[in-house]
């Protein structure tokens, strides 16, 4: 189920990020995998307590989109980001 979060408007569109689900107990080697511990550690400082796992071994990772919309346009358009 999908999660309609905070709305955007810029410049004439409306974006709204729309959740999908979190993955958990994602090693950080997956989304960096050229990346060494003390590269790791060297960031760690500025994830926030959603993005890690409680022990802080492992990231959360946000799956969403997000939804677009022209002031001009009845159709919403959709953007599979993130």
């Amino acid at each position: 189920m999908s999660d309609l979060g905070k709305e955007y408007r810029i410049a004439g569109v409306t974006v709204r990020k729309v959740q999908e689900q979190y993955l958990h107990n994602v090693p950080p080697s997956f989304l960096f995998p050229t990346a060494g511990s003390e590269e790791i550690k060297a960031i760690e400082s500025r994830l926030s307590a959603v993005d890690m796992e409680e022990g802080r071994d492992a990231l959360v990772v946000s799956i969403h989109s997000w939804l677009c919309q022209d002031a001009r346009s009845r159709h919403p358009h959709r953007y599979g980001f993130g």
